[in-house]
């Protein structure tokens, strides 16, 4: 059976994601389609990085699985999520751990009104429909199960044993993309930071396309402030504190990074402690440093916040 791609349209990059100057630009969209509860709900506050460059070419010009590796936190899964709001593309999650087994891509039997059945797991959901299948954390999944999928991310069929050899063939619209915090190297480049990745086999990560993704710049990352009521000149401090914390941190001077997520969480809490002597490092606190064990660690953190006049003196 050879199954037809989905009707497509176009939209306007700049009006797409709110980028000034690419209102003449256009990105493939899909059409009106059957499965548009599938689709994920845009985030209008969402703020694009260089990496949708990259995203943009990768559905325009190769018709290959899509990695996507970077710090906690940098906008990764959301990056894809966005894109796929906004060009109305119907997408299915998984997010893989230590134990993940091929059932939880394929499906497996269960018990249904008395009766065992067949129910489909999300990868094979997304091959049938030419849905967008997101894999988070990819490089938590032992090397031996994700080798298993080589043969689907060549462009080949999906074969299930388990129910009768059945054989699903990938449907045009298809597209696997996975996201990570490694490089596949079971964190040797991260310092090990990211406890419980694995080495991925070599062959496995040679049919992804690689993206190395980023935090968003300080102009960027003030701007998602102001779209959360942060005063302007907070944000910058706040901003600035943050790419101190991640500068420590890739120097390993800092058991912690400062995500993007802690960012806007930290930036949250603030109006709500204003009643304490620091509700800048009080929110801090709660938003970042309840994960740091060392009084020492903590004690440097603090001094960035003084430095950026975030607390003074030895008020916390």
């Amino acid at each position: 059976m050879v199954l037809k791609p989905m009707e497509k349209t176009t939209v306007s990059v700049g009006h797409a994601f709110n980028i000034k100057g690419a209102e003449n630009v256009t990105m493939t969209a899909l059409a009106e389609h059957e499965y548009k509860d599938r689709v994920p709900a845009a985030n209008d506050g969402y703020i694009f990085g260089p990496s949708l460059g990259d995203v943009h070419v990768w559905m325009a010009v190769i018709n290959e699985p899509l990695m996507l590796q970077g710090p906690t936190g940098c906008g990764k899964s959301s990056l894809v999520s966005e894109v796929a709001a906004r060009t109305n593309r119907p997408v299915l999650r998984l997010n893989a751990h230590n134990r993940t087994e091929m059932f939880d891509f394929v499906g497996q039997f269960v018990l249904k009104d008395g009766n065992t059945v067949f129910v489909h797991g999300p990868l094979a959901i997304a091959m049938k429909i030419g849905a967008w299948f997101i894999v988070d954390e990819i490089d938590l999944a032992p090397p031996g199960i994700l080798a298993g999928l080589n043969t689907v991310l060549e462009g080949g069929n999906l074969v299930i044993a388990e129910n009768g050899g059945e054989v699903i063939v990938p449907h045009p619209d298809f597209r696997f993309i996975a996201t990570c915090n490694t490089k596949g190297d079971g964190g040797a480049s991260t310092g090990g930071a990211f406890g419980g990745a694995f080495a991925q086999n070599a062959a496995f990560l040679d049919r992804f396309m690689m993206v190395e993704c980023g935090y968003p710049s300080p102009k960027a990352e003030v701007a998602a402030l102001a779209k959360i009521g942060t005063p302007s000149d907070l944000a910058i401090k706040i901003v600035k504190v943050a790419n101190s914390i991640r500068e420590a941190y890739e120097a390993g001077e800092s058991p912690v990074t400062c995500s993007t997520r802690t960012l806007l969480r930290w930036a949250t809490l603030i109006p709500a402690y204003q009643g304490k002597p620091s509700p800048a490092f009080h929110s801090l606190e709660r938003a970042l440093l309840g994960r740091v064990g060392s009084k020492d660690d903590k004690d440097a953190i603090r001094e960035i916040c003084i430095t950026e006049g975030l607390i003074l003196g030895d008020a916390a």
